[in-house]
């Protein structure tokens, strides 16, 4: 059924958005972001197979908390910012915005079975 279908988002497009944003605009949570990510995906494995039910195992839980934290902080940071127009948000809040309310497809990686970090083939190793 076309409506039952979940999708995930692709990481390495964040990571990468994420170190513009640490780079050029220094944002200090955009660099916790890019760690955090990073660092989920890498120690998914041997959390997934210490619970059988993995969401709501305790390290997903702090995990969770943590990932909620920095956009938190990202968000206050923004509101402290001038907006370029009344239309239009700076390039970091849009992406808290998309990282707030879309992140269950954003961890999605974690919660699922085969539902890869990333979709991008040439980052599948180097991410």
């Amino acid at each position: 059924m076309e409506g039952d279908a979940k999708h995930a988002l692709c990481n390495a497009h964040h990571l990468r958005e994420l170190k513009a944003l640490e780079d050029i605009e220094k944002e200090r949570w955009a660099k916790k972001m890019g760690r955090l990510l990073r660092f989920m995906n890498r120690h998914k494995a041997p959390l997934k197979s210490a619970s059988k039910n993995f969401t709501k195992a305790d390290p997903f839980k702090r995990f969770e908390k943590l990932y909620d934290s920095i956009v938190q902080e990202g968000l206050d940071f923004h509101e402290t910012q001038d907006l370029l127009s009344m239309r239009k948000k700076r390039v970091g809040h849009n992406l808290l915005i998309r990282l707030r309310d879309f992140k269950d497809d954003t961890l999605r990686f974690l919660t699922t079975p085969g539902v890869p970090f990333t979709n991008n083939l040439a980052n599948k190793i180097s991410v």
